[in-house]
């Protein structure tokens, strides 16, 4: 493999995942002048197509039988240790499985070694995390498998929502899915008879009741010396897609101090160092913010703190390549993020739901600061962009 340049000074991001994620990711690094390289296992990431993310010497593709060593032969090739960050839980885990090796060839947080990432990539073990610390969740329950269906529904009133502990192992199996929503006793009968297993490795939780406005965001960064959370950042959710249970199409950035000092001392208590973000959902019910999830990568709506500045990914960054004290300049609030391209499948439902007219849907985009994918400085991913989301959208039907 042929030595690789680096232009800058700055030591390289590698990022493992090129989806619209990845893609902030390198847009982040970009902005601030280092350098993004990226693979992912999938063939036709928007990311492989954006200027702010290079092929590496094996390419967008990664071989799963040769990633690991692909990766350590890159390394090697350069004069420092390039900064290693996963966009999703597949290269949390990869990372995990590999830490001890990679180690000798990447800065990485803390956080991806298998004794912390285990306790946030599995829902039934976050769940208890947070009850053990005190943080209020959305009502849940914990199951073998071997209980009986009447027993459970004895338990929680409809609708709940069935969330696999380790979902992305079974998106694919739910058709893209983050959760199976459960709205009567048939419904459950007919998921339990079509999914073998999905009760000994999920949560049932209820459904706090509320639109997507009701979920917080916060985003932080916490020192691998110290502990301290030396960045952070908090938004709101107007919009996601699937609605109810999806990932955000439309955020816009806010002050919720509650959030923030909910979110920090939990990690905190936890002894996390490293990148978060956590999710949070009011309950209008009895008035408290009830946890719903924290990744430990980047997310998707990641650009957002960027144009908000507090880019706290940028902040991970300097603290593990030991660069001197980084001011973090007041956050910028009412700047909003889209991802314009799923959001617009939200019009009609929430029309239909919420009586949200179109006048209204497109007067939010009046002062839009940044889209997950379309930007006329990046042009060959936003020109690929459509295309790409219509194959999606029939790859999608065609595995319902």
């Amino acid at each position: 493999m042929m030595a690789t340049k680096i232009k800058s000074s700055k030591p390289p991001v590698f990022v493992l995942g090129l989806s619209a994620t990845g893609l902030s990711v390198g847009r982040i690094f970009s902005a601030r002048g280092v350098q993004v390289f990226g693979t992912d296992r999938k063939n036709g990431q928007i990311g492989r197509y954006s200027k702010h993310i290079i092929k590496p010497p094996f390419g967008y593709i990664a071989k799963e039988n040769s990633l690991l060593d692909d990766l350590i032969e890159f390394s090697k090739n350069l004069a420092v240790k390039p900064i290693l960050i996963p966009s999703d839980d597949e290269f949390i885990e990869f990372i995990s499985r590999n830490a001890k090796e990679l180690k000798g060839h990447y800065l990485f947080n803390s956080s991806y070694e298998k004794e912390t990432s285990e306790k946030f990539l599995n829902k039934k073990k976050f769940y208890r995390l947070c009850e053990e610390h005190g943080v209020a969740v959305p009502k849940s329950l914990y199951l073998s498998g071997h209980e009986m269906l009447n027993n459970i529904l004895a338990e929680i009133r409809f609708p709940f929502i069935i969330k696999p502990d380790l979902i992305h192992r079974w998106k694919k199996k739910l058709h893209g899915n983050k959760v199976l929503l459960v709205s009567t006793a048939e419904d459950f009968k007919q998921v339990v008879d079509k999914y073998d297993g999905i009760l000994s490795q999920s949560t049932i939780q209820e459904v706090i009741p509320g639109p997507e406005s009701n979920i917080f965001l916060f985003k932080g960064y916490f020192s691998e010396a110290t502990g301290e959370c030396i960045a952070d950042f908090t938004g709101q959710k107007i919009r996601q897609v699937p609605i109810n249970f999806g990932s955000g199409s439309f955020v816009k950035s806010i002050i919720n101090e509650e959030v923030r000092e909910i979110s920090k001392a939990f990690l905190k208590s936890c002894n996390f160092r490293g990148l978060c973000g956590s999710e949070f959902k009011y309950d209008n019910r009895d008035g408290k913010y009830k946890m719903i999830e924290v990744n430990i990568r980047p997310q998707l709506w990641e650009d957002l703190t960027r144009v908000s500045l507090r880019d706290v990914l940028w902040y991970a960054y300097a603290d593990l390549v030991g660069l001197p004290d980084v001011s973090v300049p007041e956050q910028k609030n009412g700047k909003s993020w889209s991802y314009f391209l799923r959001d617009i499948t939200t019009t009609l439902e929430l029309k239909k739901r919420t009586g949200l007219s179109i006048i209204d849907w497109l007067t939010s985009y009046k002062y839009l600061s940044t889209d997950a994918i379309l930007d006329m400085q990046d042009p060959f991913a936003t020109l690929i962009a459509p295309f790409l989301t219509v194959k999606q959208v029939i790859n999608y039907f065609k595995g319902r």
